[in-house]
C-alpha cells in the first residue's frame, strides 16, 4: 500500500547497522530504540547516538541514502523530512 509521512526526522531514522558501522560500536540497538521510556527526557535521550553520527557531511548523505531506500521498500511516496542544522555544528558551519 503507499503511503505518505509528513513529518519524519532524519536523526529519529538512523538505521542501527548504520550508526555502529559509523561509531563501530556494537550492540547500540537497545541505547537508540525506544520501548518503554517513562519520560520525555528518558526518550529524546535516545537521540543523542543518531545526532553523534550526523556530524559530518559524508554520514548526512549516508543516512539520506539509507533513508530514502527505507521509503522506497515501504511504498512511501510522498515525505517530508525535518532536519535541525543546529544540532550537527560540531564538525559542520
Amino acid at each position: 500500500m503507499r503511503k505518505i509521512d509528513l513529518h519524519l526526522h532524519l536523526d529519529g531514522s538512523v538505521l542501527v547497522s548504520t550508526a555502529e558501522d559509523i561509531l563501530k560500536m556494537d550492540n547500540l540497538k537497545d541505547k537508540m530504540i525506544s520501548t518503554n521510556d517513562n519520560s520525555l527526557e528518558e526518550y529524546l535521550n535516545k537521540f543523542d547516538i543518531p545526532i553523534k553520527v550526523l556530524q559530518t557531511k559524508e554520514n548526512i548523505i549516508r543516512v539520506c541514502k539509507d533513508l530514502i531506500n527505507t521509503l522506497i521498500n515501504n511504498e512511501v511516496i510522498y515525505a517530508e523530512v525535518r532536519f535541525c542544522p543546529l544540532f550537527h555544528t560540531s564538525l559542520l558551519t
